[in-house]
């Protein structure tokens, strides 16, 4: 579910102190002794618009902030914690909005566990929110896989721990439970008909169904319900909800970068794997460290599993580099579970790059690893002083949503795999390339995340792994045209109506300023078609600047000459008009 985009009101963080300093942005209006509120009313929208993030440019106060008397109740700093929480108690409900005389708008919020409570700064205007809030999708919609849609579940240890819920946790303000407890339908066959993924904490919900208790039906935690498997059957068995496609490969909206198809799993030319295997070569384990030495149990426990999980494919399996290493673990049946002959339940891991390409261990000695991949590194460079935090948010979504359909798609990751295994299936020491074209018109260029994968371990294996996608800076620089076409910069501040010095800073403080909001500008290749020249330079576009020195709406204009086809001339004429008070 993508969030809109507005560029119109984007506010830039630059800085220039009359000549060639930088400018400080105001977000915050100065108090004054006659400032009063106008209105205060209750927010009537829909309740999930009205989730929001705190930014830290404004703190908390038990009244509009303008006002005397008002008292401290959250510092920016403990806001801005807040924002980059992975708690989702930190989200915000908005509920009231207040404007006062000098057009100040302050909204009333309060945490998703009720403990804190106040006004925050909100900008200028009551139809959005900026300042020290930005709206927030407090969750994504994940698309169900055909397996899932038709697949039957059970508790996976029904009691008062993972309930059912009106609403998935952490999404909304103070959610309601369905039931107190789970343990009285402990033996409920269940469908699942929806699955989102919480953005703080990434936590899978799905909404289930029962087919003996209606009545219990709502959200629970993804790890709370597990496949019922059939032993009477022959079918292979599934992955974990928790790690099912569908909690790694969402559908991607039309505004994100399609899967690469030139398969990023496959590790380069200094990694050789190659052979053939047969159900009779898969290593079988007692536990989780030591193998099974009765060889009776062994041969079942095989034949089990060619018979449930690998009946599809032909024996001996040949495999070299030209299969990613998600493929060979998808056709081997990495993270499926099946049930031998006595009744104990294995799990399947595949290392194509380990001594043995197939474990099976019992399901009871497993430990599930979620994967979580964070986006770090947009709070610096040009992306940093370009981009607000809506827009961010967008980009940050993007990474995660084409690290996982790239690299997650098909993995299961369990505590006894080696440290080696985990970073190659997860392209430890790779780049993901995202086009920020698509949520930023004005920069047309590749950003590139380094990926870090991080293994936490104790004794029993794996307990957890954290990818962080890292911003290279040096993918930001926008590069030098092989042609440059000459470009001209004109401001006109006459409309501000300034005196003659402030006017030679504000023009001086703009000619500064535009270049780092349109870092095209003197980048410009005599290639490059008109439309896209004006695109990128911001023609017809008005954006607010609110700053030492200068506070004024900006309208662009582009003119472009060509000659024989060649764009040669570009002149941007920059008018700066009085905000509207």
């Amino acid at each position: 579910m993508k969030k809109e985009i507005k560029r119109g009101g984007l506010w830039i963080g630059a800085c220039a102190v009359t000549f060639a300093s930088m400018l400080l942005l105001v977000i915050q209006p100065v108090q004054g002794s006659k400032v009063k509120v106008t209105s205060n009313k209750v927010l009537t929208t829909k309740v999930s618009k009205r989730n929001v993030e705190p930014t830290g440019k404004a703190g908390l106060y038990t009244k509009p902030s303008a006002l005397k008397g008002d008292k401290l109740v959250l510092s920016r700093k403990t806001m801005k914690k807040m924002d980059h929480s992975e708690n989702a108690n930190h989200y915000l409900r908005a509920y009231r909005v207040a404007k006062t005389n000098q057009n100040q708008v302050y909204y009333k919020v309060v945490s998703f566990d009720g403990k804190h409570r106040g006004w925050v700064y909100g900008g200028q205007k009551t139809n959005r929110f900026s300042g020290g809030l930005h709206a927030v999708k407090t969750y994504r919609e994940l698309a169900l896989t055909a397996e899932e849609k038709t697949a039957t579940y059970q508790f996976t240890n029904p009691g008062t721990r993972h309930v059912t819920w009106r609403a998935p946790y952490g999404t909304t303000y103070k959610p309601t439970k369905v039931v107190k407890s789970m343990a009285p339908y402990a033996n409920d066959t269940l469908t699942v008909k929806s699955v989102v993924e919480r953005e703080k904490g990434d936590e899978i919900y799905y909404y289930i169904a029962s087919q003996e208790h209606p009545g219990i039906n709502g959200w629970i935690q993804g790890k709370a319900v597990e496949p019922a498997f059939d032993t009477s059957s022959n079918q292979p068995g599934s992955t974990l909800p928790e790690q099912s496609a569908s909690g790694q490969k969402p559908t991607a909206p039309t505004s994100t970068p399609s899967p690469d198809t030139s398969s990023p799993e496959k590790p380069g030319g200094t990694l050789n794997y190659s052979g053939t295997f047969s159900s009779t070569d898969a290593k079988v384990y007692k536990n989780a460290f030591s193998q099974e030495t009765d060889q009776s149990v062994i041969s079942k426990v095989q034949k089990s599993y060619k018979e449930q999980v690998i009946k599809g494919i032909s024996e001996p399996f040949n495999y070299d580099q030209n299969m990613s290493l998600v493929e060979i673990a998808t056709k081997l049946g990495h993270g499926k579970r099946f049930t031998a002959e006595g009744g104990r339940n294995y799990a399947v891991i595949v290392n194509p790059t380990g001594s043995s390409l197939v474990t099976l261990i019992p399901y009871s000695q497993i430990k599930w690893i979620n994967a979580k991949a964070a986006v770090s590194g947009l709070d610096s460079g040009i992306l940093g002083m370009l981009i607000n935090d809506e827009l961010k948010a967008q980009i940050q979504s993007a990474a995660n949503l084409y690290y996982k359909v790239n690299y997650l798609g098909s993995l299961v990751i369990m505590s006894p795999m080696s440290d080696s295994t985990v970073k190659r299936l997860l392209g430890d020491g790779k780049q993901l390339s995202i086009n920020v074209e698509q949520f930023f018109e004005e920069l047309p260029i590749t950003v590139k995340f380094d990926i870090g994968v991080k293994i936490d371990r104790d004794d029993n294996g794996i307990t957890a792994v954290n990818v962080d996608l890292k911003l290279d800076p040096e993918s930001l620089k926008v590069p030098d045209p092989e042609n440059p076409a000459k470009c001209q910069l004109n401001v006109d501040v006459k409309q501000l109506g300034l005196g003659t010095f402030p006017s030679i800073a504000a023009q001086a403080a703009i000619r500064v300023f535009y270049p780092i909001r349109y870092p095209y500008y003197n980048k410009i290749d005599q290639s490059m078609s008109p439309d896209k020249i004006k695109r990128v330079l911001g023609n017809g576009q008005t954006i607010q600047v609110n700053q030492s020195g200068i506070k004024a709406n900006l309208t662009m204009a582009v003119d472009v000459s060509q000659e024989n086809g060649v764009s040669k001339n570009v002149t941007v004429k920059v008018v700066a008009t009085k905000l509207t008070e």
